[in-house]
Formats: structure tokens, sequence, C-alpha cells
């Protein structure tokens, strides 16, 4: 009490505050104001300011009346907040740059597949002392030499899998939305719906976590302005194809499975746990041009008999079916 205004105004908010004090003598009030003021031993802190002009009967200014609020944890949980947001986005981009490069080098892969393989079956056709067999190994090794580019680059986008445990989902998403109803604006409803008791999976935790945040986070910004409702729905999803049903009518009609590890409608890992859970013994043998999912270790580890990168040439996926089946 007592202690003029000014005292507490630091020395380059001065103008600012004579500014503030015009508009409110011109306007009668200005609220929600963001600035810095110092405390009684003189350090500055963010505050927000709501003025109001005091009159008396006549309507004749008395004074004005301020409320300043200290916004000193607001401020610093919006920086922690911009700090993980620009830590998000920076492991986001190094993210996308490793699944485009994945990416092209799959398709790379594809390409060179049947470059190799019919530059190989004309090198078998022709006779040894034929002009074109230079042209075709020429082919075939800058064949091989891309290969090992595309190599490289898998090097690059491949990243280490996760340690994987068995977990239930609902209790993921439910971790996430407590942390989400704090930060989500109450403009945004938030909905949660579990269609399914059965939502054990194997998975990576801090994945998952990740996963729905960013979903959350993501449809939170959308809807920032004009508000709305953020559904997550968690129910079990039927997958089959008819390849699979023909294996499970006639399962001892086939002696040997080769499968891509990308397909429309499952993965080559998923198919073949579903093969091996209708007949153990069966040969499976995986291919692949790119996956972060899988290698041949792991390949090895669910039971698939051999692992093949792509490109594919005949010589190698011939070797590779004689040897499966001799090994049976």
């Amino acid at each position: 009490m007592g202690t003029p205004i000014a005292r507490f105004c630091p020395e380059d908010r001065l103008a600012e505050q004579s500014e503030m004090m015009r508009r409110v003598r011109d306007e009668g009030t200005m609220a929600g104001y963001e600035t810095e003021r110092l405390t009684a031993d003189g350090r500055p802190i963010p505050v927000e300011i709501t003025l109001g002009l005091n009159t008396d009967d006549q309507g004749r200014p008395l004074g004005i009346n301020a409320i300043l609020r200290d916004i000193s944890e607001r401020k610093r949980a919006e920086v922690e907040r911009e700090s993980l947001h620009t830590q998000l986005r920076q492991a986001q981009k190094m993210e996308a740059i490793g699944t485009l490069a994945g990416g092209i080098a799959h398709d790379f892969n594809n390409i060179l597949s049947p470059i190799m393989l019919h530059a190989e079956m004309l090198m078998m056709d022709l006779p040894e002392d034929s002009p074109v067999q230079t042209n075709l190994k020429q082919i075939y090794r800058c064949g091989e030499r891309a290969r090992d580019l595309v190599g490289q680059i898998l090097a690059f986008a491949r990243k280490n899998e996760e340690d994987r445990i068995p977990l239930k989902a609902s209790l993921i998403v439910k971790e996430c939305l407590k942390l989400l109803r704090s930060t989500v604006p109450n403009t945004i409803a938030i909905h949660w719906d579990l269609k399914t008791e059965r939502d054990t999976v194997l998975a990576d935790p801090t994945q998952l976590n990740q996963i729905v945040m960013n979903l959350c986070i993501n449809a939170t910004h959308a809807m920032e302005d004009a508000g709305g409702l953020i559904e997550i729905v968690l129910e079990n999803d039927a997958v089959d194809i008819e390849a699979l049903e023909a294996f499970r009518d006639h399962p001892q009609d086939v002696d040997l499975v080769i499968t891509d590890m990308t397909m429309p409608n499952m993965t080559g890992k998923e198919l073949t746990r579903q093969l091996m859970a209708v007949r153990p013994d069966i040969p499976v043998v995986l291919c692949t041009g790119f996956s972060e999912k899988i290698d041949e270790r792991r390949a090895k580890e669910i039971g698939i008999r051999a692992f093949v990168m792509k490109p594919i040439v005949m010589s190698r996926i011939a070797k590779t079916i004689r040897e499966v089946l001799d090994g049976q």
C-alpha cells in the first residue's frame, strides 16, 4: 500500500504502461493483457493484467483498478510443451526420412529383381560363347552393384526394433487420456469406447503411447479454434485372404510357401503365424526388399525356414527352395 504502481513496472515497459492507462481511460476496461512486472524483491515475472476504470456516480474517473495474475507456471508449461513439440517434430522428420529411404529402396529392389532375373535366364538359355553373354554379364554385374547400393540405403533406413511385450492396449490408451485431458481445451470433448475384451497385443508400450498421443494432439490442433470431439475406439480387426483359406482346407497338399513380407491384407510374418497354427511343419520362405519389423534372425525365431532379400535372382531362389525342401 502507498507504493507507486510504476515501482513494479520494468523500465523498458513504462511506455507500454502509459499506453495501457490511456486505453483504459478511453475505453473503460482492458482484460487479459500479458506483460512483465516486478516482484517486491525486483524479479521480473510474467503477468496477466486486467484493468478497469473506477468512476463516481456522474461517471467521472476516480482511478484505475488493476488485477495482476502471476502466470509463471503457465508460461513455463507452455515453454516445456513447445520444447516437447519441437523434439517430436524433429523425431518425426528423421522417421519420415528413414521411411522414405526405405520405401525408395523397396521399390528399387522390385525394379531390380526382374532385370537381374531375366538377364540370368538369358545367360542360361544362350550358348556360353554367344557374343551377347558379355553384355548380359555386364547387366547382371550392374544389377549387383545397384543391389549393394540399396543395401547401404537400407542400413540407413532400418532402425533397431524396440522391445515388445504382451500388454493390454486399453491400459495404454487410458493412460494417454489422463495426460491429454489436462492439456486439451475444454471446447474439445474426448470419447473413449472399448469394443473388445481381447485387447492384449505384442507391442512396445512407448511406441504405442506415442502413436495415440500423436494422433490426439494432431486432432486437437485441427479443432483448436472451433472445438469438436476426439473419439477413440478400440476393437478387433478380422483379416482373411483366399490363399490362407485354401491352405486351411487342404494343408497337406502344400509342400512349400513363398511369401512377400508386404501384402495388401496382412504381412508375411502374420501369414506365417497363421499357416503354422494350422500346420506347424510347413516350410515358409519369406522375401522382402525392406522391413524394419523383421530380419533373418527374427524370421528364424518364428519358424521361417529361409529369408531372401530382394532383388531376387533365379539361381538364388532356386538354391533356397532346394535347400529348404531337402532340409525337411
